[in-house]
């Protein structure tokens, strides 16, 4: 993998975890049902209306496919952050 496309995926996880630190905000009080279901839109809407380039839409069907396949339970903002962090500390050994 490319420098390049390290650095679309990060900014992807970035994205989508400020979309959800501003989701809590709004609405306190979440549980992780309501968490992943808003995460779980927030992709369909990504894909639907092509938010980010079609090079992200692999990544972007797979969180589909994790909370799909995991069950809405499945604790996918930690997850996220998880892969997020590890971009991170990749991008700063390359750069």
């Amino acid at each position: 993998m490319d420098i390049q496309r390290i650095k679309r995926v990060h900014h992807f996880y970035y994205c989508l975890l400020i979309a959800v630190k501003m989701y809590r905000r709004e609405r306190r009080g979440l549980n992780k049902i309501e968490e992943n279901t808003f995460i779980y839109c927030w992709l369909q809407k990504a894909i639907k209306n092509a938010v980010f380039e079609h090079a992200l839409q692999n990544e972007i069907e797979w969180l589909i496919t994790q909370l799909r396949g995991h069950g809405i339970r499945l604790d996918i903002n930690s997850m996220v952050e998880n892969i997020f962090v590890k971009l991170d500390h990749l991008l700063s050994e390359l750069e």
